[in-house]
């Protein structure tokens, strides 16, 4: 399984939302250029991105649920495959 803790933070806010992401601090505002992840919607647009990214190969080698992606095979050569062919269809997007 591959669990993609940060990857929220790869999502670019649309210019015109970034100044709904303003945060008030001590030392004046905060506007948020990338997706946080504590946004009602942050983690239906990921997922769908990740769906986007790897459709062609859920449900024969992968499956997605939210930050996550499981790999399965039947051998371990076959995960090493399966592995860096999601990798690099990551890497590609």
């Amino acid at each position: 399984m591959i669990n993609m803790t940060d990857s929220f933070f790869q999502t670019r806010m649309h210019p015109d939302d970034i100044p709904l992401t303003a945060v008030s601090t001590l030392f004046g505002l905060y506007e948020w250029l990338v997706m946080p992840m504590g946004l009602q919607n942050a983690l239906a647009i990921h997922q769908r991105q990740v769906a986007v990214t790897l459709c062609e190969h859920i449900g024969k080698i992968c499956h997605i649920y939210l930050d996550n992606i499981v790999i399965w095979s039947n051998t371990m050569e076959e995960h090493h495959q399966n592995v860096h062919t999601i990798l690099n269809a990551l890497c590609d997007a």
